[in-house]
């Protein structure tokens, strides 16, 4: 597992983070979607993230942003930084 890798993860789970916060657009279940996006920035500050648990939390985020192109790209960027983590 690379430092940068890990480190990039966390960061694209911080601006999604972000990103959730400050969406003009009436996000449905906002609150769920951020807690949990949370549960992945806790995962991913692990000293072993585990994959699995990355991998599905991102998933279902995806799924409830999908109408929401600026979110939807946040969640395959750290979709691909948790590849990277663990290719």
């Amino acid at each position: 597992m690379a430092a940068e890798a890990v480190e990039e993860l966390r960061s694209s789970l911080g601006d999604l983070l972000d990103r959730i916060s400050r969406c003009d657009i009436d996000l449905a279940q906002r609150q769920l979607v951020e807690e949990t996006t949370r549960r992945a920035a806790a995962e991913a500050a692990k000293e072993r993230p585990n994959r699995i648990v990355l991998t599905g939390v991102l998933y279902a985020v995806g799924e409830s942003v999908a109408g929401v192109a600026s979110l939807a790209t946040a969640v395959t960027a750290s979709k691909d930084a948790v590849k990277a983590v663990f290719s």
